[in-house]
């Protein structure tokens, strides 16, 4: 049997500058996971891009963003829902800043601005 992929949902786009500098979000992490591209399942949901029910893939990396969580984007609440889903049948995640920002404010934390920048 196929293992499971790893899942990378890249939560919108760098500025063009950087992403013509160091690429976008899913290059930084295949590459830093060194996986083969069968090994990853990426999926960008602020193209309106459908995540898969966790069942199907061995964990998920949620990226950074250029977006603010409190800024209550369709894509991106969209995308805390599935978490929810996903946690509560113990997927594994990791979340990388903006990432780390939605699965805390999923699982009831609170996420704001910082008022001194």
């Amino acid at each position: 049997m196929d293992k499971k992929p790893l899942l990378i949902i890249q939560m919108g786009v760098p500025p063009q500058p950087i992403a013509q500098v160091v690429g976008e979000q899913s290059d930084w992490f295949s590459a830093a996971l060194a996986a083969q591209p069968r090994e990853l399942l990426l999926v960008r949901p602020e193209r309106g891009e459908r995540l898969p029910h966790p069942d199907a893939v061995a964990g998920a990396v949620i990226t950074g963003s250029w977006s603010m969580v409190t800024d209550r984007i369709d894509w991106s609440e969209s995308t805390a829902a599935w978490l929810r889903q996903a946690y509560h049948a113990q997927l594994p995640l990791l979340g990388v800043c903006y990432g780390h920002q939605l699965l805390a404010d999923v699982l009831g934390g609170l996420v704001a601005d910082n008022p001194k920048g």
